[in-house]
């Protein structure tokens, strides 16, 4: 499609007639952009690529490659993210906020802003994605577990399922599902589902949604709110609507001029769009709010039974070798045979979120005691608190490790029998099994690459390092 809706046309003009000539035309002649976001917990080098200005991990490719391919990928070295939505870095940076917040980011998948949010918030915070779709919800589960935090848990729930948790949460997302205006250069066929009424249930879909979570957040918590769509009906406006149902004061950011932000000001209203005719990045729109509403029914410390409170310190169990510090963790039977870690402290909050929340994921799961052999996870492989210092470790070449993520033959260089953690470029990708003849991969059949590559678009990270 060369030409966009003509209602969504006039609307700009009316919403933002200094801006809607930059916005068409950004949309229908300038090139879609594509960016990743690094993990700084696994990779630390600087790549020979373009910066987002706006954040301190995002980086413009020259065009979209095959990730998949990309064994960096697999390991979660990065995140594929629009660069627009990265602007969430900026307010995470100047709120202030406690020394171990506890965050939610209500509307998660597939996952982006939740390991954003980990990326930018201290290690010890407590970080809740949520998704209401369950297929979504699985996807956002696979993007955790391969970012590697394992203070970061996954819900399934409704908006609505959080009234029973009562300021809980120091800060709290809400990237809004819209109209997706924001997204029209990068899905066409978004453009053949927007309309005026779409716009408007919309935006009453987007006051449901804050309405059931704001009970959920502290008195002088920040609620972030975002959208990727222009029109002022699902951001301004419900700005403005938030304000007269509830005690809230607006954040203004310090936003530096070169980046091409647009601001809106209002009174007390403020927010911020991103335009795809003035930034190089995909629509988007987001403002911080602070809640200044006395405090209602506070949770401190969650009930639990005495049974409850009791816990195993993973320092007394054969595994803790495998964790780096674990005197902060304990340790819980998922069943018979697996066993699970989580941060000690926030035993309790796990307590408390499975008995009013569907939690889906939480903590970090160490493996299976197979009779008289441990198999690590999948997930340990992949984890930022992983000990490699006790562990025998292989490097892998690309093609060893494509052959690895492809379940295919390939050899290592070691005489020790055993299970090897399989790494490349000191990467980790998963577990193997020597067993002296043979190479047994440990890889879950559902991580495994059945795509033949393209070799006119191929990449890897590592071929940008310096």
């Amino acid at each position: 499609m060369n030409q966009l809706p003509e209602d969504f046309i006039q609307l700009m003009h009316e919403h933002w007639p200094n801006h809607a000539d930059s916005i068409q035309n950004g949309i229908l002649n300038a090139p879609s952009p594509t960016s990743i976001r690094l993990n700084p917990k696994k990779i630390n080098l600087k790549p020979n690529l373009e910066k987002i200005p706006w954040t301190s991990n995002g980086y413009y490719l020259a065009e979209r490659p095959s990730f998949i391919h990309d064994p960096a990928w697999h390991a979660g070295a990065y995140y594929v993210q629009e660069a627009s939505s990265m602007l969430l870095e900026v307010a995470l940076k100047q709120i202030e906020l406690p020394n171990e917040p506890k965050a939610l980011d209500l509307c998660g998948a597939p996952g982006g802003k939740t390991t954003h949010i980990a990326e930018v918030l201290p290690d010890d915070s407590l970080i809740i994605s949520n998704e209401v779709i369950q297929s979504r919800a699985t996807i956002l589960k696979q993007n955790v577990i391969q970012w590697g935090n394992p203070n970061v848990w996954v819900t399934n729930n409704d908006p609505k399922d959080f009234n029973s948790i009562k300021s809980f949460f120091d800060v709290i997302v809400v990237d809004a599902p819209c109209s997706g205006e924001g997204m029209f250069r990068k899905d066409p066929d978004s453009q053949n589902e927007w309309s005026k009424d779409n716009v408007q249930l919309c935006a009453s879909r987007q006051k449901r949604i804050v309405s059931e979570i704001w009970d959920s957040l502290k008195p002088e918590g920040y609620l972030i709110y975002s959208t990727c769509t222009f029109n002022r009906f699902e951001n301004e406006e419900n700005l403005k609507w938030l304000s007269e149902q509830n005690e809230i004061e607006w954040v203004g950011l310090i936003i530096d001029p070169s980046w091409n932000v647009t601001e809106y000001s209002e009174g007390n209203i403020k927010g911020y769009h991103c335009f795809p005719g003035n930034v190089k990045g995909e629509g988007f729109f987001i403002a911080v709010g602070q809640k200044k509403e006395a405090a209602g029914e506070i949770i401190t410390k969650p009930f639990l039974s005495k049974k409850a409170r009791k816990t195993i310190p993973l320092t007394s169990s054969e595994w803790s070798t495998l964790i780096l510090n674990p005197e902060e963790f304990c340790i819980q039977s998922i069943n018979e045979n697996t066993q699970r870690i989580l941060q000690d402290k926030w035993y309790p909050d796990q307590q408390f979120l499975a008995k009013n929340l569907k939690l889906i994921y939480s903590g970090l799961i160490l493996g299976e005691q197979k009779k008289k052999n441990f198999i690590p996870s999948h997930n340990l492989s992949l984890s930022t608190v992983l000990n490699k210092s006790n562990l025998s470790i292989i490097q892998l070449s690309m093609d060893d490790t494509l052959n690895f993520l492809r379940k295919e033959p390939f050899m290592v260089q070691s005489d020790r029998k055993g299970i090897h953690l399989v790494e490349y470029e000191f990467m980790s990708v998963g577990w193997i099994k020597h067993l002296g003849n043979r190479i047994n991969s440990l890889l879950p059949a559902s991580k495994r690459v059945i795509k033949q590559p393209d070799m006119h678009n191929l990449w890897s990270l590592v071929s940008e390092m310096p």
